[in-house]
């Protein structure tokens, strides 16, 4: 059982999720989800630790949203909080997308459950986000 965190452990665990990470020169780590024929934008997945309890997990895409097209994303960003509560979206004042989700990790539970339902969950909700949409944008 853990009630605490660091980012070697969650290194660890995305090693167990066959999730291959690198570490980004903020310590974080990150994963690259490649553009396909679903969604033609690279996705790239961190994975960052606070205070040894907080694991905040966020993606951002490498498509940039076009000052014409602000009004249109923001309503397909409003749409989807409004629908789902797995992850909040949002778009930053430089037109980029992301999507994030934060975990306390401050009470006794397993390496499993921390692998099941934080680690892994996020990078295939995450990528669905972006395809879903943002997919025909």
């Amino acid at each position: 059982m853990i009630n605490s965190i660091d980012i070697n452990l969650i290194r660890s665990m995305c090693d167990k999720a066959n999730l291959a990470t690198t570490v980004d020169n903020d310590g974080d780590l990150y994963l690259l989800l490649n553009a396909d024929q679903d969604y033609g934008h690279n996705v790239i997945v961190f994975f960052s630790v606070t205070d040894n309890k907080w694991l905040r997990t966020f993606a951002m895409t490498d498509m940039e949203i076009p000052q014409n097209r602000l009004g249109d994303a923001m309503v397909r960003v409003n749409r989807y909080n409004e629908k789902n509560y797995l992850m909040k979206a949002y778009i930053t004042e430089n037109g980029r997308l992301f999507v994030e989700r934060n975990e306390l990790i401050d009470e006794n539970v397993s390496e499993e459950f921390v692998i099941n339902n934080c680690v892994k969950i996020f990078p295939p909700a995450a990528w669905s986000f972006f395809k879903e949409y943002f997919g025909n944008f």
